[in-house]
């Protein structure tokens, strides 16, 4: 939170700092600490260098950090990057261009967004346990405590390490195993599916609807297979596959318009 408060609701001075330079925060997935190892581990490192040359005062530290990111990145061989450094690995890259500053205005609306998806998590709407069940079949709506029931559009749904998949008009759409054992907030609105993490409020997976999609095996749908399917901190292989896919659709979108434009 200390450097990510658009979860909050709010808009903070790392955000603004990094949308006057033409980017935005992106926190680790709650409870997946691989990203955040990776960094920790780098952290081990210049501890270390720091602890055996002892810096005593601000300047002498800015001096060894300045020292040890030198050699870090331009001159230490990397193992996992088969002994090249990571600027040898940096530069061979393609890389987004820089972007003008991020208006404040979009910030404040991001804000906005993480605030009223706080509101309905923290009020009754959608409170539900819901259990993906291997017959794809959704329990009743639950009611609540004012003796009301809840939408049928907004849940907070478990997707089990056995079945990884949610439910959408009958449909098995198939997740990525980091969604395992883990509970999403399940909103569907008019025009989109999204699933939603509790803890942050980010969103995690979505697509437009209506649904379009061709990789589908009797009610069996491959979430990289939907047209317009984006998901959060997505592997290498589920890129490949949503881009191959997006590629094959676009093509049958001119072959058959009669079809996508009826959907």
């Amino acid at each position: 939170m200390a450097f990510n408060q658009l979860r909050q609701g709010g808009v903070g001075s790392v955000e603004i700092f990094l949308a006057s330079r033409g980017t935005m925060p992106i926190s680790g997935l709650p409870g997946k600490p691989t990203p955040q190892g990776k960094n920790e581990r780098s952290h081990q490192t210049l501890i270390r260098f720091l602890d055996a040359n002892q810096p005593s005062t601000l300047e002498q530290l800015r001096t060894h950090i300045t020292r040890f990111r030198e050699h870090y990145n331009n001159h230490r061989p990397h193992q996992a990057l088969k002994q090249a450094t990571p600027r040898e690995a940096w530069e061979l890259l393609e890389h987004t261009p820089a972007t003008e500053p991020i208006p404040l205005a979009f910030l404040e609306t991001k804000a906005a967004q993480y605030r009223q998806v706080r509101r309905l998590r923290q009020s009754d709407l959608g409170r539900s346990q819901l259990t993906t069940g291997k017959d794809g079949q959704l329990p009743e709506p639950a009611t609540t405590t004012a003796g009301g029931q809840h939408g049928a559009d907004q849940a907070l749904v478990e997707v089990t390490a056995a079945n990884t998949q949610v439910y959408y008009e009958g449909y098995h759409v198939s997740l990525p195993t980091t969604f395992a054992r883990r509970q999403f907030y399940r909103t569907i609105t008019d025009d989109e599916f999204l699933l939603l993490a509790p803890e942050s409020c980010e969103d995690v997976f979505s697509f437009p609807l209506p649904m379009i999609a061709l990789q589908v095996q009797g009610r069996y749908v491959a979430s990289y297979g939907i047209q317009g399917a984006k998901i959060s901190n997505p592997s290498k292989h589920w890129e490949r596959e949503l881009a191959e896919f997006q590629d094959y659709c676009v093509q049958r979108q001119e072959q058959l318009p009669e079809v996508f434009d009826g959907r």
